[in-house]
């Protein structure tokens, strides 16, 4: 069997949900998924089910918080390693377009532990951003990078950083623009650090580890010295 035939076999597995064993739950939505799939790809649902939790015993995970479409998504990648960031519904929380689906789609996968699925969530926020026209998308999904992730988690902030420092003179005459960095601390000194210090000081370029389980970016090596590029632009500052 090849790849692309085992990818078609798990997505006919998903649409039909034979030999189901978990039912997860989101408002008004369901979905019959199977737990070797998903608990392979994700350390909450691999501890939900095989640890000694209700979730484990009733086979029923009911997500009360998390958007449905959000959610479907990430079911959606767990079958095909993929999922659609283009929903763009009236029906949905999610219909400002790719940005803020895949912004969310990063959150909850940072929130369920699918390593892998932040980074294509990542790569689609790269896309969206180069393509998206719907300039109308970027403050809700500016805002909720900065309010879903940890400090730490660079991914998607050393995406939006460049694109405010290009576009920072349009973008400081927008009021709601001006609105979410007054509300939002870190947003407002991450903006500062990358659009007005010197180049040394600048946020380092960060990248993510080909095995998909860790939960946190790497650094790149410096070329000049071989050391991190963060700690050699620490000791420059």
């Amino acid at each position: 069997m090849s790849e692309q035939e085992l990818f078609d076999s798990l997505a006919s597995v998903k649409k039909t949900a034979k030999y189901h064993d978990l039912v997860i739950r989101c408002r008004a939505r369901e979905w019959k998924v199977h737990r070797v799939v998903i608990c392979l790809r994700s350390k909450f649902f691999e501890k939900a089910c095989d640890g000694n939790f209700k979730e484990g015993r009733t086979g029923e995970i009911t997500f009360e918080e998390d958007d449905a479409e959000v959610v479907d998504c990430m079911i959606d990648y767990l079958y095909r390693l993929d999922y659609n960031d283009n929903l763009n519904t009236a029906n949905t929380e999610s219909s400002d377009g790719p940005l803020v689906m895949n912004a969310n789609v990063y959150a909850i996968a940072d929130k369920y532990e699918i390593w892998s699925l932040k980074k294509v969530a990542r790569r689609k926020t790269t896309k969206a951003l180069e393509t998206d026209t719907n300039h109308e998308s970027f403050l809700p999904a500016l805002d909720i990078v900065w309010n879903t992730t940890p400090l730490h988690d660079r991914g998607l902030r050393d995406l939006f950083l460049p694109f405010i420092a290009e576009n920072k003179k349009t973008l400081l005459e927008k009021e709601d623009f001006m609105e979410t960095i007054r509300a939002n601390g870190d947003l407002a000194v991450d903006v500062l650090m990358y659009t007005w210090a010197k180049p040394p000081n600048k946020l380092p370029l960060m990248l993510y580890c080909d095995y998909g389980t860790c939960d946190r970016p790497m650094d790149v090596m410096c070329c000049n010295c071989q050391q991190s590029a963060f700690l050699h632009t620490e000791k420059r500052a």
